[in-house]
């Protein structure tokens, strides 16, 4: 039997920490303790830099208490033999940037750990050469990466398998609700309101969303739909940044929805044929039983769009709509892929966790079932007799 294919982990929005390389020494300005917001945010003008500058922000090491566990044991029990380890590789990305620049930047990486493989020598003796292929793991945006990667590989992808866990194939209201409110405090949505990568992850599921019939019945890429407010922040950060009108707000915005339309729509059309792949070869975990914030309203006031994201109802955790809750973040209706049937993907909760393991889990990172999915017992030997 040829030894298995080593293993990409693509990891989730903000789980990547970010380092500013122009100063001496680097400095981290992103991780799990420290969240510098006005450092990491963008500049208006060009998101592909910062807002701040001079500055040289570059991807670092991914939030270990996610997925070093997970890491650790995939090593651990795809290897048969321990002269011949089976290489886990974790794909750290500006999670802040379009996922079109991630997935290109993916796309080298995976022919980088190729390369690499077939230099081993274990897999030089087993012929990898002949072969190619990697195994990819996503976890929440890490997977539209990898599906938005795969849209455009075409027929001579080197992906042989893939797993996806918790990720938002169709958006998640948190995403709206970071962008119009911030969940900790005034600086994340600001910063927010100019980090393209959250736009990517709007819902695009009808269900769910109310629109008021005053205004355009279209999807949450609609420009026309979104509260003034947004804009005026991209004002502002425009001229703070002394580059740009104010006026020219509300074109980038638009910009940045366009940018996420098109990827959606990318995904959406994925089809698994056209990359060499099966529905055998995709496991697409969703979790749910979570209180989950499963819809919103957008409302016509004073002559305006306004979202209203806290009404009674719209949080949800006994799945009194008539449909599956969520993971505390990614509703149901949201982490269904277009090409996937929905009975080729499996549903977890909190209650396959083992009763200590949930234990441990929940006390070492303080989350919802979609941080801690990754860290499941079940999971991972889903995952493993999938990847083998």
């Amino acid at each position: 039997m040829p030894l298995p294919n080593p293993v990409i982990l693509v990891p989730g929005i903000t789980a990547t920490d970010l380092r500013d390389l122009y100063e001496f020494p680097p400095q981290l300005i992103w991780s799990l303790t420290r969240n510098e917001y006005n450092r990491a945010g963008l500049h208006p003008q060009d998101t592909r830099y910062e807002g701040e500058l001079p500055a040289q922000v570059r991807p670092d090491q991914v939030f270990d208490i996610a997925y070093k566990e997970m890491v650790l044991d995939l090593r651990h029990d795809l290897t048969e033999r321990a002269d011949q380890p089976v290489p886990v590789y974790i794909f750290g990305y500006d999670w802040r940037q379009p996922l079109e620049i991630s997935q290109v930047q993916l796309r080298a990486f995976i022919e980088e750990v190729i390369n690499k493989t077939t230099l081993t020598r274990h897999y030089f003796a087993d012929d990898y050469a002949q072969r190619r292929k990697v195994n990819l793991v996503g976890h929440s945006m890490g997977g539209l990466v990898i599906a938005g990667y795969l849209a455009g590989a075409g027929t001579n992808s080197p992906v042989e398998r893939v797993a996806t866990i918790a990720t938002p194939f169709k958006g998640s209201f948190q995403a709206v609700e970071k962008i119009v409110k911030g969940t900790t405090n005034r600086r994340e949505r600001e910063a927010s309101r100019l980090t393209p990568a959250l736009y990517h992850l709007l819902p695009s599921f009808t269900r769910g969303v109310t629109i008021d019939a005053a205004l355009p019945q279209t999807d949450m890429f609609d420009e026309r739909l979104w509260q003034a407010s947004v804009v005026d922040t991209i004002g502002e950060a425009l001229r703070l940044r002394g580059s740009g009108a104010p006026a020219d707000a509300a074109e980038i915005l638009r910009g940045m929805l366009a940018q996420a339309r098109a990827h959606r729509a990318s995904v959406d059309g994925l089809n698994l044929a056209n990359c060499g792949l099966s529905a055998d070869d995709w496991l697409c975990i969703i979790g749910i039983g979570d209180k989950t914030q499963v819809a919103m309203d957008i409302q016509m006031r004073n002559g305006a769009p306004r979202f209203v994201l806290d009404a009674p109802g719209m949080t949800d955790k006994k799945s009194s709509r008539g449909w599956r809750t969520g993971d505390g973040t990614v509703p149901y209706e949201g982490a269904l892929p277009n090409f996937l049937q929905e009975a080729d993907t499996v549903i977890l909760s909190n209650k396959d966790f083992g009763p200590l393991e949930l234990r441990d889990k929940l006390l070492d990172a303080v989350t919802a079932l979609h941080g801690i999915l990754p860290n499941m017992n079940k999971l991972q030997t889903r995952l493993v007799q999938h990847l083998r």
